[in-house]
């Protein structure tokens, strides 16, 4: 097949069975702006998405490396605390004073067999919780 450009735009040579004749040829050239939308649509989607993977990425990496410069100890610490927060809360929430709350859960605290060889002092900042018994 030839081709060329002829007086109205760009014609081709081609045969159809036994006779050839020249074809005009369709000016592709002019991209439908509907389609031109649509992929600028989909480049921005994809951008957003692609920002979005890297920010949690980013985000969980963060987390990982928090939680693992923390010793284990720190860890042990921080859970018996949180148990303890939260039997304090579930008891002054039941309806009992906060003091008769924050003296009954220091006492089950500081009674946890968990603390292993853990600082006295530790312990008891831990078990009151911020609160004087």
């Amino acid at each position: 097949m030839a081709a060329h450009e002829g007086d109205d735009g760009p014609v081709e040579y081609v045969a159809l069975g036994d006779a050839t004749k020249w074809v005009e040829i369709e000016d592709d050239d002019a991209p439908d702006p509907r389609r031109t939308r649509r992929v600028r649509l989909l480049v921005a989607a994809c951008v957003l998405g692609g920002l979005v993977i890297v920010a949690i990425v980013v985000l969980g990496v963060r987390l990982l490396v928090g939680d693992l410069s923390r010793s284990p100890h720190e860890r042990t610490v921080d859970a018996i605390r949180d148990r303890y927060q939260q039997r304090y809360s579930d008891c002054v929430d039941a309806g009992t004073g906060a003091r008769p709350c924050a003296a009954t859960v220091a006492k089950a605290c500081l009674a946890d067999p968990r603390w292993g060889r853990t600082d006295a002092q530790e312990v008891l900042d831990a078990c009151t919780l911020g609160r004087t018994p």
